[in-house]
């Protein structure tokens, strides 16, 4: 009798204590979802604003904090260069700072970060630095104007040769110094058109004589040669302007609407393509119902193709999209494979085992008779090796826009 008491007892104790940790559980996973989402908030997304330190000895002081603490939380520092190499650097660049004015530091700090060679570990261009007032876009080899305040209206269409006395290939040199380059050529070509049109990047380069004005020199179709001196505003004023300005294109591309929103897609009914933005990821709970309402779409239409736009995605957290958006689509590829191409019920791994698949585990009518999946462009963090790990795994028909 006594025995069985203290064995109720027991597992009366047992089945408290599971509890306790169970509800424990529970309050730190409600607290990290509240902070996380707090953290997303804009107010404290921005960046604080840019305030040069007072001395020299104090840039020496930030440069010797970057310098070890970039070793201290990176996961592997030295995978693209030697750490002699880069404490080397570090070195030189402490005894240059003297003679070296704000924006030619801040650049040499850019540079130093990205000599780690990725994209997650690199200066962020302050938020109160300036640009000139046009967008570039890289169409193949040229870099043109895409959209230009009203003032500069002339540039628009025309081709990028030259910023200050800099041809645009020595420019780009330049700039490409300070964008981390174990990334694939699409992050270097995403990046590369901002730093471009931002004045103190290219004054600390020594592209441009000073960081209040710049002189452009563009080639229209024609040929003809033309320059520009543009002025510079701030980029709080360029987000409040930019989405007004006029436009080289005839008509807006589909990948321009909604330029403020993390993700978004829509179905373009003419061409059966479901085309889905992916710039940057929301919390799970958000991407979840964001990918509930994107694959009912998906389900209620005639999708033929899916294009995953991530040109403007700076990388972050994937499992968002490997738990939550992947299994979803995984699903919907053999359910149509089923029940358009006659395959058998299997299951998933059998069906990638089938004798009738591809090298890459993909059948060979998925592309000609049921929805073909297409990506555009890569995040940081993606070089273009294991982008095409990826399409042997058979998730994806990759294609880049370059």
């Amino acid at each position: 009798m006594t025995k069985a008491i203290l064995g109720n007892h027991k597992r009366a104790l047992r089945g408290c204590t599971l509890g306790v940790i169970i509800l424990g559980a529970l309050v730190a996973v409600i607290g990290i979802a509240v902070v996380y989402r707090i953290s997303r908030s804009p107010a404290l997304a921005q960046l604080p604003t840019f305030a040069a330190p007072s001395s020299k000895e104090a840039w020496r002081q930030d440069l010797e904090f970057l310098a070890t603490e970039i070793p201290r939380r990176h996961k592997d520092a030295f995978h693209s260069i030697a750490r002699n190499q880069f404490e080397n650097t570090a070195s030189e660049l402490s005894l240059q700072i003297p003679s070296l004015n704000n924006d030619q530091i801040v650049v040499a700090l850019m540079k130093v970060t990205a000599s780690i060679g990725d994209g997650h570990t690199h200066v962020e261009t302050p938020p109160n630095f300036h640009s000139f007032p046009i967008t570039l876009y890289w169409f193949d080899d040229s870099l043109r104007v895409t959209k230009a305040s009203p003032e500069y209206s002339r540039a628009l269409g025309a081709r990028v040769v030259q910023v200050g006395d800099t041809s645009i290939d020595d420019a780009l040199k330049a700039v490409n110094t300070v964008i981390p380059q174990g990334e694939g050529k699409q992050w270097v070509r995403r990046i590369s058109p901002e730093l471009l049109v931002c004045s103190e990047v290219l004054h600390g380069l020594g592209v441009l004589s000073n960081a209040a004005r710049g002189q452009f020199i563009f080639e229209d179709d024609t040929g003809k040669r033309f320059s520009l001196d543009l002025d510079t505003l701030s980029e709080f004023q360029r987000h409040g302007a930019e989405q007004e300005w006029p436009s080289a294109a005839r008509r807006q591309p589909v990948s321009s609407e909604h330029a403020n929103e993390d993700e978004w897609f829509t179905y373009l009914d003419a061409e059966h393509t479901l085309y889905f933005k992916f710039n940057h990821a929301p919390g799970y709970l958000e991407f979840r119902r964001f990918s509930k309402r994107l694959f009912e779409v998906f389900d209620r239409q005639q999708v033929e193709r899916m294009v995953i736009d991530l040109r403007n995605n700076r990388g972050g957290d994937s499992t968002k999209f490997r738990w939550i958006f992947l299994p979803r689509l995984i699903d919907r590829r053999f359910s149509c494979l089923r029940r358009c191409c006659g395959v058998p019920e299997k299951t998933r791994a059998s069906a990638r085992k089938d004798k009738h698949l591809t090298r890459s585990g993909t059948p060979l009518s998925w592309t000609r008779r049921t929805t073909c999946v297409t990506r555009c462009g890569g995040s940081a963090g993606h070089t273009r090796q294991r982008n095409k790990n990826a399409c042997r795994k058979g998730i994806f028909s990759t294609q880049f826009s370059e």
